[in-house]
């Protein structure tokens, strides 16, 4: 069985979409699955960044939920733009210190 099919038997229909539509890194969601431990930075009040938490929420692994305040300008401090020059939440902080941005 392939990665991607064991990602789709493990997902319902709101978790392929988001895949399928790029909402969410595939490669971050094989992270999740193989167990590899990450650290999702993200505000609640953001769809994009609950899109995110809901696939590892149903993919069942332990990860760190860090809250980033879009609207205080958490994304823009100089310690998340030394993480994530993009200034943009999601994103996603792999054990190893690699980062993807969820879109």
């Amino acid at each position: 069985m392939t990665s991607i099919q064991k990602i789709k038997s493990r997902a319902d229909t709101a978790v392929d979409w988001y895949i399928e539509q790029g909402a969410v890194h595939l490669y971050w969601v094989k992270c999740l699955l193989r167990g590899i431990d990450v650290k999702i930075y993200g505000d609640l009040i953001s769809g994009n960044c609950l899109k995110v938490k809901y696939v590892a929420d149903y993919l069942g692994h332990e990860y760190q939920w860090v809250t980033v305040d879009v609207v205080e300008g958490g994304a823009r401090t100089s310690e998340m733009l030394a993480k994530n020059p993009a200034g943009q939440v999601p994103f996603i902080e792999l054990h190893d210190g690699r980062i993807f941005g969820a879109v």
